[in-house]
């Protein structure tokens, strides 16, 4: 998806990257906007699943388990992107217990310490804060229990997260539409403050 942006001074442009945590498969969403009006300017996602981006003759992963490299790997493809998008805050989607997948959790709160690392790497006095699934979910308007069909459909159709012809929200996956949702969230907290 290109990057497009209205006439305004880089200096006017806020980044904030929104992170759905997972150890197989990561979501980074990424909202640009106006400093002096607020108004959402670009939004993009993208997704990263951990297999290809391991090196299996590197160190780490013949030293730790596979979890631990493919957590490694994102926080080190973390660092990049944020080094790129420049971001001053980072907005991450807490970790939860799933009651069908309750092991799940464990690896969630790794990840979610990763992708504080690869903040703090990229600049640490970057601001980094977490919301619950369900704030998250009720900040782009699914309601707090709504599910994954629910969420994109609430973010596909709110026209400020859609502020331009170019963006096309449609062929994202459900992480890469969370994570923009964990960025919403903290843009609609900033909004307030």
């Amino acid at each position: 998806m290109p990057i497009i942006y209205p006439l305004v001074k880089d200096g006017e442009i806020g980044t904030i990257c929104g992170i759905d945590p997972g150890s197989n498969m990561l979501g980074l969403g990424v909202i640009r906007f106006n400093l002096r009006t607020l108004d959402i300017v670009s939004v993009q996602g993208m997704s990263f699943k951990s297999e290809p981006m391991m090196d299996n003759d590197d160190l780490i992963s013949i030293t730790h388990l596979e979890r631990t490299s493919k957590i490694i790997a994102q926080k080190n493809n973390l660092v990049q992107y944020f080094s790129f998008f420049q971001p001053f805050v980072v907005a991450c989607e807490n970790p939860f217990i799933n009651r069908f997948r309750p092991n799940a959790f464990a690896p969630l709160v790794e990840v979610v310490f990763a992708v504080r690392a690869a903040v703090t790497e990229y600049n640490p006095i970057i601001k980094f804060v977490t919301y619950e699934p369900s704030v998250i979910k009720k900040a782009v308007g699914a309601g707090a229990i709504a599910g994954k069909d629910a969420v994109k459909a609430a973010i596909l159709s709110n026209p400020e997260l859609n502020p331009n012809p170019f963006t096309n929200l449609s062929d994202l996956d459900e992480h890469a539409l969370d994570a923009i949702g964990a960025a919403y969230t903290h843009l609609q907290r900033y909004r307030k403050e």
